[in-house]
């Protein structure tokens, strides 16, 4: 018997609680006092439902197309009232079964849930510790609701930076002048990119703690402190320069793994770790079809939005993994045994032997992008061969050369645009 959300909510005011928790079980819902082994099994729905536990009476979960968050239900001086207290699996059984007792043990001292300053350790956290605990639920939503490379960038950042500097400091005590006191810090010792990426991953980690309750709700105190503002940068490979790295490092026989995977890079345009994660079987050969690499969601950077991305090979491409031996089911992994560190080793040897400057890896996919671009590839073809959803980002890619741009002019001046 299906039943509409009104329906079961006129059903259990009419029966009351005693016999509520026996329709449950005809409408197939998990029984009450049950929730801890079937938080797993309760499955996101397009109309929001509730399920409460009579074991720990007022302690309940909402489930909905957003996701599953526990709730406290309570009654203070005669009026009925419900409180948040955070998002799973942020919050697991144990933490939200800690904070109702503390919540109930208020309520029975005449105190106001809603006006307690912060829930259970909210008020001795540290940030370090909230650190550790955000990063332990990153990694379980790594590849779904966090790309890879994502986590990456916010571990290393958490690592280096925000346990550092911050990591004593109370959660509950963080000032905005705080946060811009380390910025300016950061900015100023190494870079002000890296400045802006520490106060954007810091308001993630305090939105992350309020969501989970482990900071009161309120205004995040990153809010205040603005982004520096930066020119917009234009760092690529001209055509004399990539012509010279193209036969530098085919002149290079050791590390040949290394070697490759930056020839790759030029070659498709892929993000370094894509190539250096490659696996020999997601490379497909359709019969009578070019060949490609199937990037599952895991992959990518925008993995988790956009699902799988086909990157199709060139005939240079195919010259290039013809040299790779097959040593297991990794492209470049297996040569060390974990990460290919030689890759970053040998691009800053060859910028440092060619004197090219502050390129960085990363920068070959605006290599890339600028060449399709003076291929006459259309801004939508490159955003797909780059993997971009936005138009806008492939437009900070995709850069002109002022040769192409004094060739157009004299185009125009000619009367004779092709």
């Amino acid at each position: 018997m299906k039943k509409t959300l009104n329906e079961k909510v006129l059903l259990k005011l009419k029966l009351g609680e005693a016999k509520w928790s026996e329709v449950l079980k005809t409408l197939k819902r998990p029984k009450e006092g049950a929730l801890a082994g079937a938080l797993e099994t309760l499955r996101q729905k397009k109309r929001e439902e509730w399920y409460w536990d009579t074991a720990h009476t007022g302690l309940g979960i909402r489930v909905s197309q957003r996701g599953k968050t526990w709730w406290f239900r309570y009654s203070y001086r005669g009026k009925p009232d419900k409180l948040r207290l955070g998002r799973y699996p942020a919050m697991d059984w144990t933490t939200a079964k800690s904070k109702f007792h503390d919540l109930r043990k208020a309520l029975e001292e005449g105190r106001n849930p809603k006006d307690l300053d912060g829930l259970g350790d909210a008020a001795t956290m540290t940030i370090g510790h909230l650190a550790d605990l955000y990063l332990k639920w990153a990694a379980l939503v790594v590849g779904t609701q966090l790309g890879f490379d994502t986590y990456r960038g916010k571990r290393s950042m958490i690592k280096n930076h925000i346990k550092p500097l911050l990591g004593s400091v109370l959660v509950k005590d963080l000032t905005s002048a705080q946060v811009y006191n380390v910025r300016e810090e950061i900015a100023q010792t190494i870079s002000p990119s890296c400045s802006n990426s520490f106060k954007s991953d810091l308001s993630a980690l305090l939105t992350w703690a309020m969501s989970a309750g482990h900071r009161a709700p309120g205004l995040n105190p990153c809010t205040a402190v603005k982004l520096i503002k930066q020119p917009p940068r234009q760092v690529y490979l001209r055509a004399h320069n990539y012509d010279r790295v193209v036969a530098h490092l085919k002149g290079i026989s050791h590390p040949q793994h290394a070697q490759i995977a930056l020839l790759l890079c030029l070659e498709l345009g892929c993000r370094k770790n894509m190539i250096v994660d490659c696996r020999w079987s997601w490379i497909e050969r359709p019969q009578g079809e070019p060949a490609f690499i199937r990037f599952p969601f895991t992959a990518h950077k925008t993995g988790n939005r956009v699902g799988e991305f086909v990157r199709h090979l060139t005939p240079e491409a195919e010259v290039l993994l013809a040299l790779l031996p097959k040593k297991g089911d990794y492209l470049f992994r297996n040569f060390t045994g974990g990460h290919c560190w030689e890759v970053d080793v040998l691009w800053r040897q060859v910028r440092a032997e060619l004197e090219l400057g502050p390129i960085h890896i990363h920068d070959l996919r605006s290599t890339f992008a600028s060449r399709a671009l003076k291929a006459r590839v259309p801004m939508h073809g490159i955003g797909a061969l780059l993997g971009h959803l936005d138009p806008r980002s492939t437009a900070r890619y995709a850069h002109l050369e002022q040769d192409q741009v004094a060739d157009w002019s004299a185009q125009v001046a000619a009367g004779k645009p092709k």
